[in-house]
């Protein structure tokens, strides 16, 4: 039986960040698909449609911030089975700490370039493998 597509959604809206994490990804070979979303509400409705493997989501974003994004996908039930990563400008503690209770499974500070997020890749798929498996 062949595995499901593993798919990454990218929600930043940030068009470089999108291209290094799909270099990184490509680097990996971690996900067969990288989709990227710069609106976070449009990104809730196609997370309802079809959900991905897992999400790397920026925490500032015009319109709709990461926190919210996280907020809507708890309110629609899609949270729960959903490996979000959150992406931060700077270590804040606050934010890191927010992020973790409104259900992010963890956070990272932004790499300078697709070498960091290689390594981030490499750290959600062993995310979505423990989830598989636990």
């Amino acid at each position: 039986m062949a595995r499901p597509e593993r798919v990454l959604l990218v929600i930043d809206d940030d068009a470089f960040e999108a291209v290094f994490i799909e270099d990184a990804n490509e680097a990996v070979g971690a996900f067969d698909t990288v989709r990227h979303m710069t609106n976070g509400r449009e990104a809730v409705e196609a997370i309802a449609n079809e959900p991905p493997s897992a999400i790397l989501l920026d925490l500032r974003m015009p319109g709709c911030s990461g926190f919210e994004v996280l907020s809507l996908l708890k309110e629609r039930g899609l949270l729960p089975g959903l490996v979000v990563t959150m992406l931060f400008n700077s270590a804040n503690q606050a934010d890191q700490a927010e992020a973790l209770e409104r259900g992010a499974a963890c956070y990272c500070v932004k790499p300078a370039g697709a070498e960091g997020y290689a390594f981030i890749i490499e750290k959600v798929r062993d995310l979505i493998g423990e989830r598989n498996t636990g």
